[in-house]
């Protein structure tokens, strides 16, 4: 189900977000929005936040307006599969087979554990051969969401899994520690200044969400 909202100053409602993914809009911009639109939830309504996910605000986007964003479900991606493999609750991927004369014709479809999890793991260890042929690895940094309320409440990262794409939030900053600490290594081991300054800045803004996030999340 689409979410849409009025922007102040425009005619027209624009699109925020699809269900429980407000991909189009940025916690930031909350104030930007001046009403929701007929069937649509309130992303300004402190009761719905504890169901719904903000875009996280990627410093390459800075000045975008609600809305705007080209690419809908953007994650920054950490090749790091310890990262993945640090999460608890994967989701399963899809196996069809295609054998045989084409896609589909073996008539299998199969689920099975993401290539990342503990499960998957096991199955290795049992002898079930498991590889990668190209594809995205590690962690995806993608999203914000609210966590508790009144004075612990804070903006949590989310992060999806780059193996099966499950979404996982990090209530405390201690959980989204790698996280932070990869993204200053990357802006350590690299000589492009700006993408240093963009790590940095990234890691500075997961940090934030949780030391020092948005007042009015606080006194919801």
């Amino acid at each position: 189900m689409g979410e849409y909202a009025y922007v102040a100053g425009a005619n027209d409602a624009v699109k925020i977000g699809t269900c429980e993914n407000m991909y189009w809009l940025r916690f930031e911009q909350l104030d930007d929005i001046s009403a929701r639109s007929a069937y649509s939830l309130d992303p300004r309504d402190p009761r719905v936040w504890e169901g719904i996910r903000f875009r996280f605000p990627f410093p390459d986007e800075d000045g975008i307006p609600v809305g705007q964003h080209a690419e809908y479900e953007r994650g920054l991606n950490i090749a790091d599969d310890a990262l993945a493999e640090s999460i608890t609750k994967h989701s399963r991927v899809q196996f069809l087979s295609n054998q045989h004369g084409g896609a589909g014709r073996g008539g299998w479809n199969v689920m099975l554990p993401c290539p990342l999890s503990p499960e998957a793991r096991e199955l290795a260890e049992d002898g079930t051969r498991i590889m990668r042929n190209g594809g995205r690895v590690g962690v995806d940094i993608q999203q914000q969401r609210v966590w508790g309320k009144g004075a612990d409440a804070v903006l949590a990262v989310v992060v999806r899994c780059a193996g099966c794409g499950a979404l996982v939030s990090f209530p405390t900053l201690a959980g989204a520690a790698p996280i932070v600490e990869a993204c200053i290594a990357r802006a350590n081991g690299t000589d492009d200044r700006d993408a240093a300054e963009r790590w940095l800045t990234i890691a500075q803004r997961i940090t934030a969400g949780y030391n020092n996030p948005p007042e009015r999340i606080r006194q919801a």
